[in-house]
C-alpha cells in the first residue's frame, strides 16, 4: 500500500510538501465561525451569511484563475496569488477592526481561488493517468498530515494568541510558495508538445470553448450538480459542528473541535493508503457513492451525540467518506479533462461543486433562527443519502457509456 507512493514524478513530491506545509499553518479558515461569533461578537445569522460570502467569493476567482493557469501558467499564477493571501492575513494580525478583517479575509479569499486551479492542473499535468488516483490520493495524504498536526496548534492558540493564527497561516503559506518557486518547473505543456503525449480521447487537445467541451461530457456536468448535495452536508463540519459543540461544551468548544478536526486529518493519514488500495478496483463515481452513505450517518449521529467521544465517533464515519471521495471525484473530473482546459474545468467544477459550500453556512444560518442545531443533522443524514441514491444512478449509466461522448463517439 505504501510502496505504491514511491515511484512518482519528483515534482510531485515537491508540491504534495509544499501544500503539507501551507495546510499546517490553515489555521484561519476552519476557525472563522468561532472567530466571527465568540471573538468578534456577530450573530448566528451574519456570520452565516458572512461564511457564504468567502465561499461565494471562490466562484469568479476560480473562472479567472482557471483561464490564467491555462493561458499564463500554472505556476506563476499559484504563487503571485498565494502571496497576496499571505499578505491580507498579515494585515489582519495587526488591525483590531473586525469589519476591515472580513474585508481582508474576502480579499485573502479571493486570491487563493485564483490560485486553485493551479494545484489540480499540476498534479494533473505530472501524473499519467494510470497513477492519477494514487497522485491525488498522496496529495491529499499530504494537505491532511499538515492539517493534522495545524488543527490541534490552532485550538490552543485560538483563545489567547488570535494575532499569531492569522501570522502563522501567512508565514506557511509563503514557506509554501519559495519550494514551489525553487523546485518546480512550469507543468503548463506547449500545444506543440501535446502531440507527444499519450492521452486518452477523453483528455486529448480540444478547440473551442471551455462551454463546448464541457457540452460534449454531459456526465461530468451530471456529477457536479449532484455533487452540490453532498457539499451542502459537509460543510456543516465547518459551521453548523463549531456552534453545536460551543453550546453544548461552552468555553471548551474551540479546544474539543480542535481536537475533532486533528482526528479528522490523523484518519485522514493513517486509513488513506489502505482506503485507497481498496477503492482502486472500483469505478470513482461508485465510490463517491459510498462516501456519500459515510457522510449520511457520520453526521447523522451528530444528533444524537453529547459528550465529546461521540463527536469523535461521528467524526471518525464521516472521515472515511470523506477519504473515499476526495481521491475518488478529483481522479474523474482530471480523466475526463480535456489537456487544454484542465485549469478551466477544474475552476467551473470546483465552481459546480462548491456552489453547496457556498449555500451551506447561509441556509443553515437561517434555519437555526428557529430551530435549534440538533435538527440540522436530521437534514444532513436525508440529503446525504438522497445524493448517494443519485450518485449509483449515475455512476450506472456511465459505465453503461450512455452518457459521454467526446468527438461525437461514445467512450
Amino acid at each position: 500500500m505504501i510502496k505504491e507512493y514511491i515511484n512518482l514524478p519528483r515534482p510531485l513530491y515537491v508540491i504534495i510538501f509544499a501544500f503539507m506545509i501551507n495546510s499546517f499553518g490553515n489555521f484561519v479558515r476552519p476557525f472563522l465561525t468561532f472567530l466571527l461569533t465568540d471573538k468578534y461578537g456577530f450573530s448566528k445569522d451574519y456570520t452565516g451569511f458572512i461564511v457564504s460570502l468567502v465561499t461565494f467569493i471562490i466562484v469568479p476567482g476560480s473562472l479567472i484563475g482557471g483561464r490564467l493557469v491555462d493561458t499564463l501558467g500554472r505556476k506563476r499564477i499559484m504563487i503571485i496569488f498565494h502571496l497576496i493571501s499571505a499578505l491580507c492575513l498579515i494585515i489582519c494580525a495587526f488591525i483590531e477592526k473586525p469589519r476591515l478583517i472580513i474585508y481582508l479575509l474576502l480579499a485573502s479569499s479571493l486570491s487563493l481561488s485564483i490560485a486553485s486551479p493551479g494545484f489540480n492542473s499540476m498534479i494533473t499535468d505530472i501524473s499519467k493517468e494510470e497513477l492519477r488516483k494514487t497522485a491525488f490520493s498522496l496529495s491529499y495524504l499530504g494537505v491532511n498530515f499538515g492539517f493534522a498536526l495545524g488543527s490541534m496548534i490552532a485550538g490552543f492558540l485560538y483563545k489567547n494568541y488570535t494575532k499569531l493564527l492569522f501570522l502563522g497561516n501567512a508565514i506557511t503559506t509563503i514557506i509554501a510558495m519559495i519550494l514551489i518557486y525553487f523546485f518546480v518547473e512550469e507543468t503548463l505543456p506547449k500545444k506543440e508538445d501535446i502531440k507527444m503525449l499519450k492521452l486518452s480521447p477523453k483528455e486529448s487537445y480540444e478547440e473551442g470553448s471551455t462551454l463546448q467541451a464541457l457540452i460534449k461530457r454531459p456526465v461530468l456536468l451530471a456529477f457536479g450538480f449532484i455533487y452540490i448535495v453532498f457539499s451542502l452536508v459537509y460543510n456543516q463540519c465547518a459551521f453548523a459542528l463549531p456552534i453545536h459543540l460551543n453550546q453544548l461544551f461552552n468555553s471548551e468548544g474551540a479546544k474539543l473541535y480542535g481536537m475533532v478536526m486533528a482526528l479528522n486529518a490523523f484518519t485522514v493519514v493513517i486509513f488513506t493508503p489502505f482506503i485507497n488500495s481498496f477503492t482502486e478496483r472500483y469505478p470513482s463515481l461508485f465510490c463517491v457513492g459510498i462516501a456519500g452513505m459515510l457522510f449520511a450517518f457520520g453526521f447523522g449521529l451528530n444528533f444524537f451525540a453529547r459528550v465529546p467521544w461521540m463527536f469523535f465517533i461521528s467524526t471518525f464515519i464521516w472521515t472515511l467518506g470523506e477519504i473515499i471521495d476526495a481521491v475518488n471525484n478529483r481522479a474523474f473530473i482530471a480523466e475526463n479533462s480535456p489537456v487544454s482546459h484542465r485549469g478551466r474545468f477544474n475552476s467551473v467544477m470546483q465552481i459546480i461543486m462548491g456552489s453547496g459550500y457556498t449555500l451551506s453556512p447561509y441556509i443553515a444560518g437561517k434555519f437555526l433562527r428557529n430551530n435549534s442545531v440538533e435538527t440540522i443533522w436530521v437534514y444532513t443524514f436525508y440529503l446525504a443519502l438522497l445524493g448517494s441514491f443519485m450518485m449509483f444512478a449515475l455512476n450506472y449509466y456511465y459505465c453503461k457509456g450512455k452518457l459521454i461522448k467526446v468527438e461525437g463517439e461514445e467512450v
